[in-house]
């Protein structure tokens, strides 16, 4: 098995629709558009940082991930990580590559506090992060 990990390109049309189509397949309950995509990309501040991963198995789109900083809750050391992987592909070892793409991404920032989120009612995800050190 091959897996692959690269940096989305926000400009590209083709890069934000595999976004918009890996989001919607895992997080069915929470949509995307594309439209909704540029919207943000459009609106964020030159401050803050954001970059999206998408990782492939074998050339198939397995999983979503990336960091990035809200306006709201502004510091420069102080990101929200995410992953989202398809259930097809969890358990192969894709979100941890894929996290730790995320963390290597961070490094010239120097982050000083990372955080993340998962609903109550997925187990793996929550344990996933534990594994990882985040905390409630």
């Amino acid at each position: 098995m091959t897996l692959d990990i690269r940096p989305v390109d926000e400009r590209d049309d083709d890069d934000i629709d595999l976004v918009v189509a890996l989001n919607n397949a895992a997080e069915p309950d929470y949509p995307l558009t594309a439209d909704e995509l540029r919207d943000r990309r459009d609106r964020r501040a030159p401050k803050l940082r954001c970059q999206r991963y998408v990782a492939t198995l074998d050339g198939i789109p397995a999983a979503l991930g990336g960091y990035s900083q809200h306006e709201f809750s502004y510091h420069p050391g102080h990101f929200h990580v995410s992953g989202r992987v398809l259930d097809a592909f969890k358990g192969q070892g894709v979100g941890t590559a894929l996290h730790e793409r995320v963390l290597a991404g961070l490094e010239p920032f120097a982050p000083v506090r990372l955080a993340a989120s998962t609903r109550d009612n997925r187990p793996d995800a929550l344990a996933f992060l534990a594994e990882r050190g985040y905390v409630e």
